[in-house]
């Protein structure tokens, strides 16, 4: 009986082997210079992001050890005055003595800032808003017949009371004036009007009487203030002026404010009134002994 040839099976098995390789060859191809460049990057970048964290790690441990090191210093410092102190005891030491009372020297008071408000109306501004508040108190504050709250919101009676009240007080308190005071802050209003800010002064103690007050300065002495004002820039090396004129109370109603206020600005006299005056300038002079420019201008009157 014939026999048949078949092709070798280890022929089969190295082409079978050939084709499962060729997939693998491809995958196992060298990786390119820029992928190789990226990767070297990256680790670089890593490499650094470690590096600072130990860098500020190490940092933060130094410090932690530095602080340990002062607190260790300041218990051991401790440690010793407490071991002094017991060894004191120990040997019997006395505490020290209580000072003598009679060689305390008592705290000094503190220097006055503002001089006593006088009582003549006329004497400055603070004067006169003093006696104004004074007169309001005994003219229409509440009492035990007419127990009505001066707060109150206004009747149309108590309205007229306090406007004639207002009127009457401008008649009643006005006279001549003479004042030492000073100017600071000197400017130009609108329209060419000048003001400054002015502060009546005790001329025993030259302390101020009260606060400094905005007013109107005459134009015909702009010029002049101005100048000594220039070389007197600091407020309490500002010249010293003697103003003479008249002084005239002038309070106002106001309906809306029963309270003083936050500001109290104006100033208040008492509910629904407010303080004013009118100063007529008559003469200012600049006093010798502060200021070698000492001369006298007289304007007109200027309320």
């Amino acid at each position: 009986m014939p026999t048949t040839h078949h092709p070798p099976a280890l022929a089969r098995l190295w082409t079978l082997l050939a084709l499962l390789l060729l997939p693998a060859a491809s995958y196992a191809q060298p990786a390119s210079p820029a992928e190789l460049r990226r990767e070297i990057d990256r680790l670089q970048a890593e490499n650094a992001s470690l590096a600072s964290q130990v860098q500020a790690l190490t940092t933060r441990l130094t410090q932690a050890q530095t602080a340990r090191d002062q607190e260790r210093s300041r218990a051991d410092q401790l440690a010793a005055q407490v071991t002094q102190l017991v060894e004191q005891l120990r040997q019997g030491g006395a505490p020290a003595a209580d000072p003598d009372p009679t060689e305390i020297t008592p705290p000094q008071p503190a220097a006055p800032t503002h001089a006593p408000v006088p009582a003549d109306p006329l004497a400055s501004p603070a004067s006169l808003l003093a006696e104004l508040q004074r007169r309001y108190a005994a003219d229409l504050a509440p009492t035990d017949a007419n127990p009505t709250d001066p707060a109150a919101p206004l009747s149309g009676e108590r309205r007229r009371k306090i406007d004639q009240w207002c009127v009457e007080q401008a008649s009643l308190i006005q006279g001549p004036i003479e004042w030492r005071v000073r100017f600071t802050d000197f400017r130009e209003a609108a329209r060419r009007d000048y003001r400054a800010l002015m502060t009546v002064t005790d001329p025993a103690s030259g302390l101020p009487i009260g606060d400094a007050l905005d007013v109107a300065v005459p134009r015909t002495l702009a010029e002049r203030l101005a100048r000594e004002l220039t070389l007197g820039r600091d407020p309490d090396k500002a010249p010293l002026w003697t103003l003479t004129g008249t002084l005239a109370a002038a309070p106002k109603l106001n309906p809306d404010r029963p309270t003083p206020g936050v500001f109290n600005h104006p100033a208040f006299v008492g509910p629904y009134v407010e303080f004013d005056f009118h100063l007529t300038w008559r003469n200012v002079t600049v006093l010798p002994n502060v200021h070698p420019a000492s001369t006298t201008a007289t304007p007109p009157t200027n309320p």
